[in-house]
């Protein structure tokens, strides 16, 4: 798979509106998720994170991207009385993602299971930093650019989200490895690997 060329870093001067809209504070911590909202991707669990980072007396959002909550989402929104806390975009278009992506503090992607995981690989193009699950495709996709966690984890990725907001030299390695993973899926890159491929079997044919 690859990813479209305008998914990009934006400077950050062209995006402080949108964070100054849509967070209480420049210190809030802002998690974006994007995609869908069925069991595999573990929403509940992000939800469950930002509950426990704001246990921890941290000022959280979470931004979601894509999908509708189901009943067991808005349950415990409600019932833990997150509706502060979360921002839902519905299904936004290629530039309003690009800028989430941009403004946004982490992706927060703990999926059961991705066939590939395109919207890390965005958000990575975005300079933006992952957190995502140890399981399925995804850490072949991340290679080392990525936080790798236990998806059904709160704490483990709770510490993950606070050791990328407060360890600015962590959070700027993963930034640049993300880039620079994200150049490895490029169409242009897919496209020359492709051309490999059938170079080197019409030469094994030929022989």
């Amino acid at each position: 798979n690859g990813v479209d060329p305008e998914f990009r870093v934006i400077p950050q001067n062209e995006l402080e509106s949108l964070r100054q809209k849509y967070t209480p504070s420049p210190e809030t911590i802002c998690l974006l998720n994007v995609g869908g909202t069925h069991q595999r991707k573990n929403i509940l669990t992000v939800l469950k994170v930002v509950e426990n980072l704001r246990s921890r007396g941290l000022s959280v959002c979470f931004w979601k991207a894509g999908g509708q909550f189901t009943n067991e989402h808005k349950a415990f929104i409600t019932t833990h009385k997150l509706e502060q806390n979360i921002v839902h975009f519905g299904n936004p278009d290629k530039k309003t993602l690009i800028a989430l992506y941009n403004s946004a503090d982490i992706l927060l992607s703990p999926s059961l299971y991705e066939g590939f995981g395109l919207t890390i690989v965005e958000a990575m193009a975005c300079g933006t930093p992952v957190i995502t699950s140890n399981l399925s495709s995804l850490p072949e996709v991340v290679g080392d650019a990525a936080i790798l966690v236990e998806p059904l984890n709160v704490e483990a990725i709770s510490d993950a989200v606070c050791q990328i907001k407060h360890d600015p030299v962590y959070c700027n390695q993963l930034v640049e490895k993300g880039l620079l993973r994200a150049k490895f899926f490029s169409w242009q890159e897919n496209a020359e690997q492709v051309a490999k491929v059938y170079e080197n079997l019409v030469l094994k044919k030929s022989l």
